[in-house]
């Protein structure tokens, strides 16, 4: 017989012994349990398979005994096995599990055999905690611990990470160096308790009691502690008065206070608000967080209660003696908007009726562009001709404007082009929205404020601003293939000065459009399949932001490229041709001071460089001379603004502002293979300039009353001057309810595009005779309060745009060219918008909108036809302008408010196609469209890392925007079903 064998048969002959004590052990616990009886069943398998050398289907029979009916025999034996099959690691567990419950001294001995042999395979970990009891892992913390301190763990050669965790102590981590087998290493791991701060202050020789679990001391006053997180009971007495005794609740890193001072008797005020975490502040002077119960003075207190994100309340409360105060808030959110009148106000005293979307919605949300943040508001109209993304308000939705009636601002800086006008409110003006704090979205005219273009609304981004110093890194993926990444940089400054800056790069392949009009194209590029437009849509994007600031200094910089390839063969271009694509590049610099002159006097002094460049080429149709068409523009301009803000009184307040703009370079050109079509280059150049002044006084007559009053004039060099004023009365006729009833006209200056673009005439033509649009709005907006989570809110509006214009053929000749020109019919929209929503509460939000809107071509300008909608008979149904507009969208937090599941469906009804004049093609609807986004999104506070995955389309509903005049077919296809992912973390 082999020594190894004979080795075999003394421990065989051993373990039997050990063995039938397990078996007699586990009989002894058969009672009437079947329970029992399972786990003899299987120790008796085990025990054949052991003796018959099956040492892996003994191990699996000892396991499942053990977990039956645990007991310290079959830990022998299951480690044995693990021996047996060179699972040295494992064995070593199992072993020194068994020693650890083991008393009999001979049976000891031979575990501790066993353990000396197997330790000379394994290397040994020999952790303890100071406090023991700490659970312990290994690696990562989804392998399960290994137990709890002080513990010796078995493990192969190598390095390792060891975690500690403990409830109320800090975890460790802890990198050993490399450990060899056959070695034990000892790790000794203190844990440093989480704990917050006390402050008791109080006459001196006043002792104070501090009593909790297991935590008991005194101090005299004052003093300072640190305890751990939990309620805690203080008790002391002011020398000659009352005894005091009251609870304080200890936060993790927060300082809890807790004064007492003459008069010497004292009662208890008990603060709660639904949203934990307010600050208190009493009598001025900060005391804890809510909830709190906090041991005041007997008598009168100011009581003021703030959160950020919300209305800040203050208040008068009685303190007694006799019985504890209760003082219960449901906290409102603060709703600031900026856009309506260039300053912070709350959204029930802006001029207009505003809409925001936060940056706990865009986050929950993982909006990917601002268009898509702003669909489903009350409304907005969005389309998509693959070339650019518009936005429009109230029926004002004239597909080929580029958006051009609203205007889009980054924190307050306009940053629509000067060719067109175009708005950029998708991938054309941001990569992604990671940067963004807030969507402010003004509904109706703004040209009082603003100027040409805020005709249907106005958008403000506003940006999130450097909280505190350090590095955040983005990856995703968004809607249209679009892969993204952003890195961001903040710093804070000791002085107050402070910087931030960030880069967005994103890239997409494109997808595949199928346009049924070209079934038949012949000018196709060649290797192109009929009707199909494969890989056309693709994109690079690129956004350089940031902002500095010193005091009352700033300075804001924004820096945008996007190079698209375009699927749709506008323009007559070759069907299915790579070379067909748009590169737009918008950027500034502006410096800001902001300082306050007096306490009733403060201006704003503003000062900007403004870039825009464009290049498109544009393969033409086979057969005709010149081939590859290029159009270029450069526009380079200053802006400058001076404003002034007086508070004459507590009840009325004046703003007188100026602004001037000199487009110096503005240059365009068209050219081809066999030239330049136009040339407005060098001295042919196109520049213009304006300049304006207004005035807005904002009035409170009475305390439920409020009047806003504003006027501009511009004078632009291309056509003249247009004044818009605006009146608007704020009644507040009960505590829950707010009225605004505004009246205004706006205007929209001729682009440089609209004027003078002419490509000789193969499909556009010049019109340098174009006047300014002008709209005339009327709004009542009621919003009711029903608690201070839910709000609802209606709005009855009515619009008149006279000289509407529109890009149309300048004949009913086949091929005729197009042009820019007036309509004579004016265009009415008048409707109603509703809302419904319930503010964001522990993570939930629930919302709803409607809108009615009913758009319409009218015989003239009387406003005796406006009111009564007398339609013009010689024009059909207004295009891209939905008559019913429906979105609901929610969010639900999960899993102890760690991750949030969020959803969003728009649905809105079919559009009219362009074809609106009599004698036109027959024009066409659209099929209504029902939108549902679903989003997850999730944050790991230890990792401080944010992340979302969610679906767009999740009906993947086939949705048709009408198209302008440039293309031959009537819609575009909008993006089916798409995928979302986002990973962000901060360094």
């Amino acid at each position: 017989m082999k020594r190894e064998d004979a080795r075999r048969v003394r421990i065989g002959h051993w373990h039997s012994c050990l063995l039938l004590s397990a078996v007699v052990s586990l009989s002894g616990h058969a009672q009437a349990d079947n329970v029992a009886d399972e786990a003899e069943l299987h120790f008796s398998i085990g025990t054949a398979s052991y003796r018959a050398g099956d040492y892996r289907h003994a191990l699996e029979e000892f396991i499942f005994s053990q977990r039956l009916v645990p007991n310290r025999n079959v830990l022998f034996n299951v480690a044995r096995c693990y021996e047996l099959l060179g699972q040295f690691p494992d064995a070593y567990r199992y072993f020194d599990q068994s020693l650890s419950l083991e008393s009999d001294a001979k049976t000891r001995s031979e575990l501790l055999t066993a353990l000396a042999r197997v330790s000379r395979s394994v290397a040994v970990l020999d952790v303890r905690t100071e406090p023991p009891g700490a659970t312990l892992y290994i690696e990562r913390h989804d392998l399960g611990s290994r137990g709890t301190s002080p513990q010796r763990l078995g493990v192969t050669a190598g390095r390792y990470r060891v975690i500690a965790e403990l409830a109320g102590y800090h975890p460790v981590v802890y990198e050993t160096q490399p450990i060899h087998a056959g070695e034990q290493v000892r790790l000794d791991l203190p844990l440093e308790p989480l704990l917050g701060r006390i402050r008791l202050d109080a006459p001196r020789g006043t002792r104070f009691e501090i009593r909790g679990e297991n935590v008991q001391f005194g101090c005299e006053a004052p003093c300072e502690s640190s305890l751990a997180p939990g309620l805690y009971t203080v008790q002391s007495q002011l020398a000659q008065h009352q005894l005091i005794k009251t609870e304080i609740k200890v936060q993790y890193e927060q300082l809890t206070s807790l004064v007492l001072a003459p008069p010497p008797l004292l009662g208890v005020l008990e603060v709660v608000t639904d949203e934990p975490g307010a600050r208190i502040e009493v009598d001025e002077r900060f005391l804890a967080f809510t909830p709190a119960a906090l041991t005041l003075p007997v008598g009168e207190h100011s009581l003021r209660v703030s959160l950020a994100g919300f209305a800040t309340v203050s208040r008068s409360v009685i303190v007694s003696k006799d019985e504890p105060g209760r003082v219960e808030l449901a906290l409102v959110e603060e709703r600031e908007v900026e856009g309506a009148s260039r300053r912070k106000e709350n959204v029930d005293n802006a001029p207009n009726s505003v809409s925001i979307v936060d940056r706990t919605e865009l986050r929950t949300l993982a909006y990917p562009t601002v268009a898509e943040a702003l669909r489903g508001l009350p409304g907005v109209v969005l389309w998509d001709d693959r070339a650019y993304v518009g936005l429009g308000l109230r029926g004002i939705s004239r597909i080929g404007s580029y958006g051009n009636r609203l205007l889009v601002m980054h924190d307050g800086i306009p940053t629509n082009d000067d060719w067109l006008g175009s708005s950029f409110s998708d991938y054309d003006g941001l990569t992604d929205l990671g940067d963004v704090e807030r969507i402010e979205l003004v509904h109706g005219p703004g040209a009082a404020t603003y100027g040409t273009g805020a005709v249907s609304g106005v958008v403000n981004i506003v940006s999130r601003p450097a909280k505190q110093s350090g590095v955040e890194l983005a990856l995703g993926t968004a809607p249209g293939a679009v892969s993204r990444a952003r890195i961001r940089g903040n710093w804070l400054g000791k002085s107050g000065a402070n910087v931030w800056t960030s880069l967005s790069l994103g890239h997409s392949q494109g997808r595949d459009f199928y346009i049924p009009e070209y079934l038949g194209e012949t000018s196709m590029a060649p290797g192109t399949e009929a009707g199909h437009a494969r890989g056309l849509d693709g994109s690079l994007l690129g956004t350089l932001r940031g902002r500095a600031q010193y005091g009352k200094l700033s300075a804001n910089w924004y820096y945008h490229a996007r190079d698209k390839h375009i699927p749709g063969a506008q323009y007559d271009v070759l069907f299915g041709d790579k070379r067909t694509r748009q590169l737009d590049r918008r950027g500034f610099f502006e410096l800001r001071a902001e300082p306050q002159l007096t306490p009733t006097l403060d201006a704003t002094s503003r000062v900007a460089l403004h870039r825009y460049a464009f290049n498109g080429y544009y393969p033409r149709r086979a057969g005709v001379v010149g081939g590859l068409e290029t159009d270029t523009y450069r526009s380079t301009w200053v802006t400058a603004e001076q404003r002034l803000r007086w508070v004459a009184h507590r009840r009325l307040a004046l703003t007188l502002g100026a602004s001037y703009e000199n487009h110096f370079s503005v240059e365009q050109s068209v050219e081809d293979g066999n030239g330049y079509i136009l040339d407005q280059r060098g001295s042919n150049g196109r520049p213009f300039r304006t300049g304006a002044t207004y005035a807005m006084v904002d009035a409170q007559p009475g305390e439920r009353h409020r009047v806003s009053l504003g006027a501009r004039l511009d004078a632009y060099s291309t056509f003249g001057m247009s004044l818009s004023p605006r009146v608007t009365w704020l009644i507040h006729p009960y505590a829950a309810g707010h009225t605004r009833f505004l009246v205004a006209r706006a205007f929209r200056a001729p682009s440089v595009y609209e004027l003078y673009y002419n490509d000789g005439g193969y499909t556009q033509v010049a019109n340098p005779d174009l006047r300014p649009e002008v709209t005339y709005s009327a709004e009542l907006a009621h919003s009711h309060r029903f608690s201070p989570t839910v709000m609802a809110s209606a709005t009855l509006f009515t619009t008149r745009t006279s000289g509407l214009i529109d890009l149309v053929p300048v004949s009913t000749a086949a091929g005729a060219p197009l042009q820019f020109q007036s309509a004579v019919s004016p265009l009415v929209s008048t409707g109603l918008e509703a809302e419904l929503r319930r503010d964001w509460r522990q993570g939930w939000l629930v919302a709803a909108a409607y809108s009615h809107t009913i758009a319409r071509y009218v015989s003239d300008d009387r406003l005796s036809t406006w009111a009564l909608l007398r339609a013009d008979t010689t024009r059909r149904h207004v295009f891209n302008a939905p008559i019913h507009m429906l979105s609901l969208k929610g969010a639900a937090p999960l899993i102890d408010r760690r991750l949030t599941a969020a959803s969003r469906i728009t649905v809105e009804d079919g559009r009219w196609d362009r074809y609106e004049n009599e004698g036109d093609l027959p024009q066409r609807r659209t099929s209504p469209a029902v939108l549902w986004d679903v989003v997850l999104t999730g944050k790991q506070e230890s990792l401080r890392l944010d992340y979302s995955f969610g679906v767009y389309n999740l009906l993947d509903w086939q949705l048709n925007y009408p198209v302008g005049g440039e293309f031959r077919q009537r819609t575009m296809p909008a993006l089916g079903r798409s995928l979302l992912a986002s990973l962000q973390v901060t360094l």
